[in-house]
């Protein structure tokens, strides 16, 4: 049987853990450090918004740093010159100021991250903001409820917002920047567990490289926390492979940093929970059958295999039960209501990826990869553990069709960065394979040659991805300069007052002067829901059903705001808001019309591609005509609070 590449051949540093855990604070806090400040230094830089100044910076810096990282990789980890104490930290540095660099750059003049507070991205400024009022993790909009998104990545953001005095809304740009950033280091850390120092870096650098280029900020960039289980996602999975495949005895460390990345995947991003879970199982079963093929007893195998996973599953129940505990408890009560999270497909969505036929530089990395686990599955546990990853991708996407029958879907779209990571992690060990039988001993000198001109094309490919990558999200990144900021101004300093969120500032100052109270004291009922963003009242509906915990019961609560606005006099309407089964509105914010107030709502709209639908409803002025309700009209809308509020 041909004997694996040097490439290929396991680490032994995933047998101490000990020195691993230190490795890997040592890169968080690196990575973190070389963030904060080189977004500080970007912070200073006098460059005026709409000006290629960032471009060239990014060109010119990001290619110095590449090139250095890569040389730093390529020079040294060979027998003839150890992999000094000095390079990780400054590779760590490298990568992580690279991935900084290219973010903060574009960003340099406003405080919002890519897609500014529209969007989804209004969301997670509003969970952001609310997890900063009071270290007890609760729902993002709702009063009275344990959280249903996960609340770990935004708890660490909001309570670092709160000890340093930040506003979380602001905070957030900096925290994603620099989870990216930290991203990129633990992937080196992790592949250096498995792989050489030097080809872990070069992995590194092109897994942060490929989630800065991709194409939707929903994804990579735009979501850092799922990114950050996406790039880790591989060396796990190999590691999880390693260790179920293995006839000896398996180090209880390894299953058990395998068990801890499920349970950091429940606490951050529950669908990769899922997704990682299925590929376990998967590589479980498969385990028991190839040992079937090889001779092995069947219950020896079946032991052998579920007590591994045993020790996975109680690794990751404490992360997941902090953070998933309180809703489960009170979702048991409730009988576990519906949810309308996976009830979306949009036309994009319904496509399958392929980014190993894409015209780009990843794309050709990607192509090289696909190949290399086809021909090297069969002796590379390594190639065997991410073409299972590979494949679990597309089944995945094929049973979130067939999920389709039961009116719902798996998201199969949000493993498409988890796919492009794989495919580009096999691409570098496939060049690394390559490269390392040109340079052996015993091939003739015309084509040892080939491996300088393999370095000089990875490099020039590599400052040719950081050229381009900023034109990704041109997009998302003038939306964070459009949009407004709390005191009704953009980063540019424009306002313009026929835009709803224009009036945030005033109206959160509004609501404060009319109720004298604290807002995470305040349920609102609003049809701006962008103020949401800014300050921690709670809402009594979320904008649409898919961000909305099921405790709630969305449709219920659309139910009761309709039945609200048919009242006939203020005294019905007050008598309805005291006798709701929920904790009712003590703020509303409406909008004018010429002789009602409206409020919009939205209705679950699936399988339609814009997945919900719109919907104005009106309350006749004169239900608030009462002693009981002070009024002050801002702008298009009437802040209306509860006097027994005040």
């Amino acid at each position: 049987m041909p004997q694996p590449s040097a490439a290929a051949q396991p680490h032994t540093r995933a047998d101490r853990p000990w020195r691993f855990v230190g490795r890997l604070a040592a890169a968080v806090t690196v990575a973190a450090l070389t963030s904060a400040v080189t977004q500080w230094v970007v912070s200073r830089l006098p460059i005026p918004h709409a000006t290629a100044v960032p471009a060239a910076l990014v060109n010119i810096g990001g290619a110095v740093l590449v090139i250095g990282t890569i040389t730093v990789a390529l020079r040294y980890g060979t027998a003839h010159r150890p992999w000094p104490r000095w390079a990780d930290p400054a590779t760590w540095a490298g990568v992580s100021g690279l991935t900084t660099a290219m973010i903060a750059l574009p960003l340099h003049g406003t405080h919002f991250f890519l897609g500014g507070a529209e969007v989804d991205q209004q969301f997670r400024l509003q969970y952001l903001t609310r997890l900063a009022a009071s270290p007890v993790p609760e729902d993002m909009n709702y009063a009275d409820l344990p959280p249903y998104y996960p609340a770990g990545w935004f708890w660490f953001g909001a309570r670092a917002a709160d000890l340093f005095g930040i506003p979380a809304w602001q905070a957030y740009k900096p925290y994603s920047i620099v989870t990216m950033a930290v991203t990129a280091t633990v992937v080196a850390v992790l592949w250096g567990t498995i792989v050489r120092p030097r080809l872990a870096v070069l992995i590194a650098l092109a897994v942060a490289l490929t989630g800065l280029r991709m194409p939707d900020t929903d994804v990579g960039a735009g979501e850092p926390y799922c990114w950050l289980l996406a790039a880790m996602m591989p060396p796990v999975l190999v590691h999880g492979w390693q260790a179920l495949r293995a006839r000896g005895r398996v180090p209880h460390g390894r299953l058990i940093g395998v068990g801890l990345f499920l349970g950091l995947s429940g606490a951050v991003y529950t669908l990769y929970f899922g997704f990682v879970a299925f590929v376990l199982v998967g590589m479980g079963l498969l385990t028991v059958f190839l040992a079937r093929h090889t001779g092995e007893p069947i219950a020896a195998a079946v032991s052998r295999t579920v007590g591994r996973l045993a020790i996975v599953n109680l690794a990751m129940l404490p992360p997941a039960l902090l953070v998933w505990a309180p809703y489960l408890v009170s979702a048991a009560a409730e009988g576990f209501p519906a949810q309308a999270a996976p009830r979306y497909l949009h036309f994009a969505q319904a496509k399958l990826p392929y980014p190993m036929v894409e015209f780009s530089v990843l794309g050709v990395l990607s192509l090289i990869g696909t190949c290399w686990l086809v021909l090297r599955a069969r002796h590379s546990r390594i190639a065997q553990a991410l073409a299972i990853a590979t494949i679990a991708v597309y089944v995945w996407y094929g049973l979130s069709t067939a999920a389709l029958a039961f009116g719902t879907t798996l998201l199969a779209f949000r493993f498409e960065p988890a796919l492009r990571v794989v495919l580009v992690c096999a691409g570098v060990l496939a060049v690394a394979e390559g490269a390392g039988r040109l340079a052996r001993a015993g091939v003739s000198t015309r084509l040892r040659a080939g491996v300088p001109v393999l370095v000089t094309v990875g490099v020039l490919a590599a400052a040719h991805v950081v050229q381009n990558t900023p034109t990704t999200w041109e997009r998302s990144v003038d939306v964070a300069y459009e949009s407004y900021y709390p005191d009704g101004h953009t980063a540019t300093g424009t306002r313009d007052p026929g835009q709803d969120a224009a009036w945030n500032g005033a109206i959160i100052s509004g609501i404060q002067e009319l109720s004298g109270k604290r807002p995470s004291d305040l349920v609102v009922l609003t049809t701006n829901h962008n103020l949401l963003s800014f300050a921690p009242f709670h809402g009594f509906q979320q904008v649409t059903p898919h961000y909305a915990n099921p405790l709630a019961d969305f449709d219920a609560r659309r139910a009761e705001i309709e039945r609200w606005t048919r009242a006939t006099r203020p005294a019905d309407l007050l008598r309805q808001l005291d006798t709701s089964p929920w904790r009712a509105p003590s703020v509303f914010v409406l909008r004018r019309g010429d002789d009602d107030l409206q409020l919009r709502l939205h209705r679950d709209a699936f399988p339609r591609a814009h997945n919900v639908e719109r919907y104005t409803v009106t309350f006749p002025e004169r239900l608030f005509d009462s002693p009981e309700f002070i009024r002050r009209d801002i702008g298009p809308f009437t802040v209306i609070v509860r006097r027994q509020t005040a």
